[in-house]
Order: structure tokens, then C-alpha cells, then sequence
């Protein structure tokens, strides 16, 4: 019965966050010369569609620079098991891949998604020119009551959040789904556990308390877990345990009276959630062969990878790749320097003979 109930909190959860995700497609296009396009596709709303420009489905400017393409027809996408939709799309051209990110105005926790710190570094070796690029995505920075720390260790946010699998060596499948369920269990749990504490500071502010000094947390938090609504850590469901707790009913009274202030409130100090729920495809074209990349999704000129706010929640992620060039000089160099040679050689033996 136990298990049943965790399994059913867990899927709730993955429901619900993966029903807020929000999708991106990045495409950037490197020519000969190292000159870049970049085109970010989102799905914007009949409101933005008409005009209104506060309604935009972009996190960053699109005045800075950006021209906006509004598609015919909305277009699918699936990549990763995800299926992206989009109907807009904002292009930028650029001289190297620094500008986007220097130049592009982006600020908040946004800049985490569209502004990587990126890099292209060319290496001459003769017959062939190698090239490497490097996306760096920092890390979301936000402020949370509860350090992620307090429940997973470093090696376990690496495995959950980037899928770093050092850790699952020498284990057998029936064990790496032990490890990962017990992983998913503690995550979860940390992501209600800041709900509440963001609700209870929430009403603390509105109610004019001091603090909660005399109340334990932990029962309080456990006593809502246990109910049927268990995952329901907002506002409202923590003021009727106070009322509970306290044998009063003046907090559910108050967030009755304040509740529009306290929901909008409450969406702004989780940010973090819904940076969590941004999932872009960052697509990479090149002009040449591509020698190698961090992810699997390789064709010869086109690389793609899955950037979301999971992967970003507790350590930055790196998107490489090296492709190379062909120098077609350096081959008829050599080559007339090789023909060169051999001629000399036969002349130079014909004249001894002679």
C-alpha cells in the first residue's frame, strides 16, 4: 500500500510539471567563414499574435536586434520524446558566436537558457583545419529556502539532473532502478518541502507573525504529505494545517481574505519551477563534417541537444563539438612536393648513369 502511494505521488508530480514545460527550438548555423544565424522558434498566443508585444513568448528582447518571422501555420517538432510546437520565430545574424551572449541583453534566471557563454576556436594541422565549439549554460541561479544539498548528494544530482552514469557502474538493471527510485523519492520530496517553506513565510508576512518559532516544521510538513491532497504545498493548504495546529481558523480566513495576493506571490518565489519546466532543443549546423559531439543526435553537418531547466538546476552543462575542414591546398601541396621529389630522384639517377 506504501509503495502504491509513493508510486501515485510520483506520477502526479511528472504530470503536472511536465504539463506546465514550456518549448524552445534554437537553431544556429555556422558558415565557412565563422559568420552565425540564429533562429529561436517559440509558440506564441493569440494575444501576442494580434499585436500586443507584453504578451511575448520570448524571455529575452526581441527589439534588440531580432526579426520576427510569424510562421503560416503552427509546426511540429519532436525531439526527445517531446513534441514542440511553434508558430513564431525571431532571427538574429551575428559575427561570431560571442555576440549572442554579450550583446543580448538577457538578465534573471533567463540568461541560464539564452545566453551561454559559446565559443568557436579554429586549429590549423595541415591537410586539415579543426574546429571546436563549446556552449557553456550556467547554472539557474535563484534563491530556495532548502538547499538541494540537504537531500541528494553531488553524485546523485549529477546522475538525476544530467544523466552522469559514473555512479551506475558495476550495478545491474533491478539495482540502478532501485538507486534511481530512491533518487526520484528524495527529489521530490525536496521540491515539496521549499513549497512549504515558501508558504509559510508567505503567511508569516501576511499575517503579521513574528515567526513560527513554535511550530514543528517537520510535523506540520508531514501532517500535509500524509493527506489526501499530499501534494498540495501551496498557501492554502498549509494555512487550514496552521488553523489545524493551532485550533484556530483565522489563517484560512486570511488567505480567503488575500488570496489573489498570496497565489501571485507564491508563483513569483517558485520561479525556479518553472524555469525547471523550460526545455529547449539547441540545434547546431556547421559547414563541414562533424568529428564528434557530446550527445547522439549527430547527422554530418546537424547536432542537436536537450537543454532544460533540469539539467541547469544544480550544475552548469556544456555542449561540445569539433568538425573539420579539408584543405584542398594543403593536399596539392604535398602532393606536387611529393611528385616533385620523384621526379628529381629519377633525373638525378639517369644523369649518374649517364
Amino acid at each position: 500500500m506504501k509503495t502504491t502511494k509513493i508510486f501515485l505521488t510520483i506520477l502526479i508530480v511528472l504530470l503536472a510539471m511536465s504539463s506546465c514545460e514550456t518549448y524552445y527550438k534554437v537553431v544556429t548555423t555556422i558558415d565557412k567563414e565563422s559568420h552565425t544565424q540564429r533562429e529561436v522558434y517559440a509558440l506564441a498566443d493569440s494575444v501576442f499574435l494580434k499585436g500586443d508585444q507584453s504578451a511575448t513568448p520570448f524571455l529575452f528582447n526581441v527589439n534588440n536586434g531580432w526579426t520576427l518571422t510569424y510562421l503560416d501555420s503552427t509546426v511540429s517538432n519532436k525531439f526527445m520524446g517531446h513534441e514542440m510546437k511553434f508558430n513564431i520565430m525571431a532571427s538574429k545574424e551575428a559575427i561570431c558566436l560571442a555576440d549572442y551572449s554579450e550583446n543580448g541583453g538577457i538578465t534573471g534566471i533567463n540568461r541560464s537558457f539564452f545566453s551561454p557563454v559559446e565559443s568557436l576556436t579554429k586549429q590549423f594541422r595541415w591537410f586539415y583545419t579543426y574546429y571546436s565549439f563549446k556552449a557553456v549554460y550556467k547554472k539557474l541561479e535563484a534563491e530556495i529556502p532548502v538547499s538541494i544539498d540537504n537531500y541528494l548528494t553531488k553524485e546523485e544530482q549529477r546522475l538525476w539532473t544530467q544523466g552522469d552514469i559514473e555512479a551506475l557502474k558495476g550495478y545491474n538493471g533491478s539495482e540502478i532502478t532501485s538507486i534511481l527510485s530512491d533518487i526520484e523519492t528524495k527529489f521530490i520530496d525536496w521540491f515539496h518541502r521549499n513549497c512549504f517553506e515558501v508558504s509559510l513565510t508567505l503567511i508569516n508576512e501576511k499575517s503579521n507573525e513574528n515567526d513560527f518559532s513554535d511550530v514543528d516544521k517537520d510535523q506540520l510538513f508531514n501532517d500535509i504529505r500524509k493527506r489526501e491532497n499530499g501534494d498540495d504545498i501551496e498557501p492554502g493548504n498549509v494555512c487550514i494545517a496552521l488553523d489545524q495546529y493551532y485550533k484556530t481558523t483565522r489563517y484560512s480566513e486570511l488567505y480567503k481574505a488575500k488570496k489573489e495576493e498570496f497565489d501571485a506571490d507564491f508563483e513569483t518565489e517558485t520561479s525556479l519551477v518553472n524555469a525547471i519546466n523550460i526545455v529547449l532543443c539547441y540545434e547546431l549546423n556547421v559547414p563541414y563534417t562533424i568529428l564528434n559531439a557530446n550527445t547522439n543526435n549527430v547527422s554530418r553537418t546537424n547536432i542537436k541537444w536537450k537543454i532544460d531547466g533540469l539539467r541547469l538546476l544544480t550544475n552548469d552543462y556544456t555542449a561540445t563539438a569539433t568538425y573539420r575542414a579539408s584543405n584542398i591546398w594543403a593536399f596539392i601541396v604535398t602532393g606536387g612536393v611529393i611528385l616533385f621529389t620523384i621526379v628529381g630522384f629519377i633525373a638525378f639517377f639517369r644523369n649518374r648513369k649517364s
